[in-house]
């Protein structure tokens, strides 16, 4: 889905953020046409205008929040693919997805590690999939990246 997808959208809001950003710093590096979006009201906005061939990414540890819901909620409507990122499969977010990734269910502390860690990795998993899947477009992405940041570093 990610892969052929004309735009991609990655949602998520509060502790889910971060995984948002590092998502969409990945799929952008492999030149998919992606953005991220953690703000609510933006979220709705942006999916208001996507539909079939697109793909919209909602993380969400909990599957419950509102926001996210109705973001792939809306987005299904549109005919947009939707892929959920949860750790609740049986959360109403996965009722929006096409595609469940469960990750860590519950947290053995207060603070959300374990579930950002695992949500991270699963990022990180379809990053190195479709890396490897376009591995000479990828390589030259990346030097292109490189080439465009060295100069700035030095």
């Amino acid at each position: 889905l990610l892969t052929a997808a004309r735009r991609i959208l990655i949602v998520g809001v509060g502790t889910s953020g971060p995984i948002v950003h590092s998502m969409y710093n990945m799929l952008m590096r492999l030149g998919l046409n992606c953005k991220a979006e953690t703000d609510s009201y933006l979220q709705l906005m942006e999916v208001a205008l996507l539909g079939p061939g697109d793909v919209v990414v909602a993380i969400s540890q909990s599957g419950s929040s509102i926001d996210s819901v109705l973001t792939l909620k809306q987005a299904k409507e549109n005919g947009a693919a939707t892929i959920c990122i949860t750790g609740n499969a049986q959360s109403s977010i996965t009722d929006h997805a096409d595609v469940t990734l469960l990750s860590v269910d519950r947290e053995a502390r207060i603070e959300a590690i374990a579930s950002r860690l695992a949500q991270v990795s699963i990022a990180d998993a379809l990053y190195v999939i479709m890396a490897l899947n376009a591995i000479d477009s990828a390589t030259q992405n990346e030097k292109r990246i490189w080439d465009a940041l060295l100069p700035k570093m030095l």
